[in-house]
């Protein structure tokens, strides 16, 4: 299983989640705010966009539930990701 951090500014983030989010299984992360070119693509998390809210303990309030990820694995029967394109 692979988790890690990857990109920087200008590198072409925007285009690899587009292309995650078209793999079957991908589920994308909240984001408080609407953009019409990210939206679907980063959480805005850590910049404190979330009304100067920025704990890491919360973070996970970004993403898909467990019970979302239990449901699609073990009573679908289907894959399931989730990704943060900061």
């Amino acid at each position: 299983r692979w988790t890690g951090r990857r990109g920087e500014v200008r590198c072409g983030t925007t285009t690899l989640c587009q292309h995650l989010s078209d793999v079957p299984g991908c589920h994308k992360p909240f984001c408080l705010w609407k953009h019409p070119e990210l939206d679907g693509k980063e959480t805005f998390y850590f910049v404190g966009h979330y009304l100067g809210y920025v704990a890491p303990s919360a973070y996970r309030m970004c993403f898909p539930l467990s019970v979302t990820k239990w449901w699609n694995e073990r009573v679908l029967g289907k894959p399931f990701f989730t990704y943060d394109g900061c």
